[in-house]
């Protein structure tokens, strides 16, 4: 299921995941996602934390894919 988070706040001893249509209470809540926006979706973080959150920096990667009718190489992966 594909629900856009909207923020993750503290609640006394829990976190409420607020999407567009609820907000659910969990224990623990994991943010797998680029660290500026992890700062943006949660609101309660200290300044020192939004701070690093909003300090990295990000390069971009290209990952090509090949479609071959022979092996690259003797290996399931390689790395180029």
């Amino acid at each position: 299921m594909a629900t856009r988070v909207q923020s993750v706040v503290r609640d006394g001893d829990g976190l409420v995941v607020t999407a567009a249509d609820s907000a659910d209470r969990y224990d623990r809540v994991v943010v797998t996602t680029a660290a500026p926006l992890a700062a943006a979706l949660c609101p309660d973080l200290l300044p020192a934390e939004r701070d690093r959150l909003q300090a990295v920096q990000y390069l971009g990667i290209v990952c090509v894919s090949l479609l071959l009718d022979r092996p690259l190489a003797p290996y399931y992966l390689t790395y180029i």
